[in-house]
């Protein structure tokens, strides 16, 4: 497969993989732009969401500490059931009790942190008695249901890229690794360089879309917690502006721990067919050590990042109310 190969027919035109990339870019970008055009009022300022954010961070950190502790228990509670396929033989049903642990625990837990933010973001704390909250209990599962649904469709083009590739991956028996590299090359146009970029996009573009379905919902449990699940409507683009930038500012020690870790591999695009000589060269050990470091340097301003959210909703709460009165 090529990257000049046709993906389909349209009226006669043939349209390749390039084409499509192209194509789909440039409609991200045109849904990105209306949408923040077309925001409803009040508008969302993301400069206040930062200061709001960070000044409720300031002002509780223990709080904060306790509340990211809190969050992290669950999570374990709810996974726990996985560890049953470590066993010599797989426990599978067991083991999708996580699901089940996820949706009937998980997504309550989740909304009731969202009030628990709103709360902080007011005159309360960031950790109290909302996060064990047990009211309402069927809608917050019913949303955490519908929110994991939106979330599978705005996955399947991650899920069909994938799955294409290991069925043509798989399509030939005992594959070595220069037939592989004469597949990339193939894709590239004869360029194994430019086939291993045309791959890292199309992956990029697919990862994207799924981020993109994360902050495209992500007010929306902040709204439900405010008892006002339609606040978001109209603003869920600028919401999703806004998850993007406080994943870039809040996450950025992992961010700079990944791109160390990636200019270790970037010699590999200078010589293709060398890749499994540097593979073999590279020293393991102190890039996981390195990603360990900016992952640990990164936990303590998730809650944050969440704040980013909770701030965005809660001003447009606060902004209707004015407006209203």
């Amino acid at each position: 497969m090529k990257a000049s190969a046709t993906a389909f027919t349209l009226f006669s035109v043939n349209i390749t993989w390039l084409h499509l990339l192209i194509g789909c870019s440039i409609l991200f970008v045109l849904y990105i732009v209306f949408g923040l055009i077309r925001e409803k009022t009040p508008r969302i300022s993301l400069k206040t969401a930062f200061r709001d954010a960070l000044r409720t961070a300031a002002a509780q950190p223990a709080a904060l500490v306790k509340f990211l502790l809190t969050e992290a228990c669950v999570i374990v509670i709810c996974l726990t059931p996985l560890l049953l396929l470590t066993e010599k033989m797989p426990l599978w049903i067991p083991a999708a009790l996580t699901a089940v642990c996820w949706f009937l625990l998980m997504n309550p837990v989740r909304v009731n942190a969202a009030a628990a933010m709103q709360d902080s973001l007011g005159n309360g704390s960031v950790f109290s008695m909302r996060l064990a909250d047990p009211s309402c209990w069927f809608s917050k599962v019913r949303h955490g249901v519908l929110r994991a649904a939106f979330l599978a469709c705005w996955s399947v083009p991650l899920a069909a890229g994938l799955g294409y590739a290991y069925r043509f991956y798989k399509g030939t028996d005992d594959i070595s690794g220069p037939e592989t590299l004469q597949m990339v090359q193939d894709f590239g146009n004869g360029d194994v360089r430019l086939g291993i970029k045309y791959l890292l996009l199309i992956l990029g573009g697919l990862i994207l879309i799924l981020m993109i379905g994360f902050a495209f919902h992500s007010g929306a449990r902040h709204a439900l917690a405010l008892g006002r699940p339609r606040l978001v409507n109209g603003h869920r683009d600028k919401i999703a502006l806004g998850w993007f930038c406080s994943v870039i500012v809040f996450m950025l020690p992992l961010w700079i721990a990944l791109g160390i870790v990636i200019s270790r591999f970037m010699p590999m695009l200078n010589d293709p067919r060398g890749i499994f000589t540097v593979i073999q060269t590279l020293h393991v050990r102190p890039l996981l050590l390195i990603l360990g470091a900016g992952t640990l340097l990164t936990l303590p301003l998730i809650p944050i990042r969440s704040l980013m959210i909770a701030a965005m909703v809660h001003q447009l709460k606060d902004r209707e109310e004015s407006a209203a009165s």
